[in-house]
């Protein structure tokens, strides 16, 4: 460039060029940590939970009058989504189990489905037990069973 006449188109195309290719390099990274970062949380958030359920455990001496909705109970969650306030990224549901077939509530698993069109769309459902087994799958299709192998690591 010489002084006082300005840029070159060259120069510009250039310029142009190397913003283009980091905006192709770093916004799928920058999505990629937003994703992980929500997905953290809501597993802190289920952890929370899971502690809330065992207190309630002890004060009931069990699990008898467990319910899908005790999630919405302000002493266990106080809602169905997570976050509880603001924009919603996970649906989260409680199911009552019947591990041993004796047909009393003796566990739980708890689940966290992203919702279609948020942020963290197609980005695997995390699953945790009344056992502390966790699980979460990549696959935004299937839902993983939890189990003493596996874990929340990323796939």
């Amino acid at each position: 460039m010489k002084a006082g006449q300005g840029f070159t188109i060259l120069e510009l195309s250039i310029v142009l060029m190397i913003i283009g290719l980091l905006a192709v390099f770093a916004y799928p990274t920058y999505v990629e940590s937003i994703q992980r970062g929500n997905r953290n949380d809501v597993q802190a958030a289920m952890t929370q939970i899971a502690q809330r359920l065992e207190t309630w455990k002890n004060t009931n001496h069990g699990y008898g009058g467990l319910t899908a909705s005790m999630l919405t109970n302000a002493n266990i969650y106080g809602s169905t989504s997570f976050p509880a306030s603001g924009t919603a990224l996970y649906t989260l549901a409680l199911v009552p189990q019947d591990g041993n077939g004796d047909g009393g509530m003796d566990g739980w698993v708890l689940t966290a489905t992203p919702i279609a069109g948020k942020r963290q769309d197609n980005n695997g459902i995390v699953v945790l037990n009344d056992q502390g087994q966790r699980c979460w799958d990549n696959n935004a299709a299937s839902v993983c069973t939890p189990s003493a192998t596996t874990t929340w690591a990323t796939k």
